[in-house]
C-alpha cells in the first residue's frame, strides 16, 4: 500500500511510509493540523485511523472520524458507527459535521445525523468534495462531457428532487478511479496516473 504527498502543487510526489500491518487505504483527510487515514490493519483488515502532523513522517493513533467517512468490506465507516451502506458497491462517501453523502452507481444518497437515506436520482458520480454549504461531484457519462463533469450540490435541505449544477469539464479518462478535493476554489482531481487542479471551482484544469 502506498501513500505518496507533494508539497509543489503535484508536480512531484514523495513516498509516505505507513506501518507494515497496513493494507488498506479507506479515506483521507488533510487539515491545518496535519493529515489523517483511516486505515485497515492485518490479515482481518481491521479499521483504525492514524494521524500526523509532520508530513507522514511518524503517526499516531488518530480520533474516530478524523479521516472522514471510509467504504471498507465490513461496511461504511462514520466516525464510531459501522452502518451498512444504502446501495451495494458505492463508489465514495463524505461525512461532514451533521450530513453524510455516498455515491451509489445511479443514485446518490444523503443523510442528516443518524436519519433515514434520501436518494437523489443522480448518476455517474464517482467522487464527492465539499466546501462550505454545497457538495463538488466528480460525474461520468453525462451527454456534455467526455471525461469526468463537474457539478455541485447543496450539502443541507436534500431532498429527492434537489438537483445538481453543471461547472466544467476535465477530459480525461474515466476507466481509472477517480478521486476529488477541494479548498476554496482549488479543485484537485487524482485520475489514473496523474492530478489535475482547477482554480476556478472546476470550470476548467
Amino acid at each position: 500500500m502506498v501513500l505518496e504527498h507533494t508539497t509543489d502543487g503535484g508536480k512531484k510526489w514523495q513516498a509516505v511510509e505507513l506501518d507494515t500491518e497496513v493494507r488498506t487505504i479507506a479515506a483521507l483527510r488533510a487539515t491545518s493540523s496535519g493529515v489523517s487515514v483511516l486505515v485497515g490493519t492485518g490479515d482481518a483488515c481491521a479499521t483504525e485511523v492514524r494521524t500526523s502532523t509532520d508530513d507522514g513522517r511518524t503517526w499516531a493513533a488518530g480520533a474516530a472520524g478524523a479521516a472522514g467517512a471510509g467504504i471498507t468490506e465490513q461496511g461504511l465507516v462514520l466516525g464510531d458507527d459501522l452502518v451498512d451502506p444504502p446501495c451495494d458497491d458505492p463508489a465514495d462517501a463524505f461525512r461532514g459535521e451533521s450530513t453524510t453523502l455516498v455515491a451509489c452507481d445511479d443514485q446518490l444518497d444523503w443523510r442528516s445525523g443518524t436519519g433515514t437515506w434520501v436518494t437523489v436520482p443522480v448518476d455517474g458520480v464517482r467522487a464527492i468534495a465539499v466546501d462550505g454549504g454545497e457538495y463538488t461531484l466528480a460525474r461520468v457519462g453525462t451527454a456534455s462531457c467526455d471525461g469526468v463533469q463537474i457539478e455541485t450540490m447543496r450539502a443541507s435541505g436534500v431532498t429527492a428532487a434537489t438537483t445538481t449544477i453543471p461547472i466544467g469539464c476535465n477530459p480525461v479518462s474515466t476507466e481509472r478511479p477517480i478521486s476529488l478535493d477541494r479548498t476554496g476554489q482549488d479543485v484537485w482531481m487524482w485520475s489514473g496516473d496523474g492530478v489535475a487542479i482547477s482554480k476556478n471551482g472546476g470550470a476548467t484544469w
